[in-house]
């Protein structure tokens, strides 16, 4: 979480600008904050034995000291008050799934990436952040990928393994950092050892 933090800090530098008579277009309204806090978390799944995770206080308080929250394992589309939610999840099953939820502030500066080049797995979703209303020289790409187990019962249901997910992330971070800065999270589900 702290290396999110660094490295968004050192992102979201302020440009200078040079200072003229001559008119200007109206400027988007921009987010005035330096730092941006990211969440990335696991939640295995949004429903509990006691209910929906999104209904419990001591959930949801998790997400308080938060702009952007990176969820996996969501397994259904997930809904947070102050909070707006982009999701992407399986089909016929009850696995993986992944959200990316950002603060209602950051309405205007948040866009999910709807190219079909970029939706054909459903364990991943992006999202821009716009440079225009974070002040930025450059847009914000977040991949927040889940890869299931290796081992899982899923992974036999499904053409793709983790290694084909790993290969499509590799291929979209090189492609979107030609275009901009890419912040990459997630649960890779990597083991190490025996």
């Amino acid at each position: 979480k702290q290396w999110y933090q660094r490295r968004v800090r050192g992102l979201m530098g302020i440009r200078k600008t040079k200072h003229c008579n001559r008119p200007t277009a109206p400027q988007p309204k921009r987010i005035a904050q330096s730092t941006l806090k990211i969440l990335s978390w696991n939640i295995q799944s949004s429903i509990s034995v006691v209910g929906n995770k999104f209904e419990d206080a001591s959930f949801t308080g998790k997400f308080d000291n938060c702009d952007l929250a990176c969820l996996q394992e969501t397994r259904q589309a997930v809904k947070l008050a102050s909070f707006r939610s982009l999701c992407s999840n399986r089909s016929n099953t009850n696995s993986g799934g992944v959200a990316i939820l950002f603060s209602n502030n950051l309405i205007g500066g948040v866009e999910q990436i709807k190219d079909k080049k970029y939706t054909t797995n459903p364990d991943i979703i992006i999202c821009k952040l716009k440079r225009s209303f974070f002040n930025l020289d450059q847009d914000i790409f977040i991949i927040n990928v889940y890869v299931k187990p290796e081992n899982s019962s899923n992974s036999s249901n499904s053409s793709s393994s983790g290694k084909d997910t790993l290969r499509l992330v590799e291929d979209w971070i090189n492609d979107l950092k030609s275009i901009g800065q890419v912040i990459l999270a997630g649960d890779f589900n990597a083991r190490i050892g025996d």
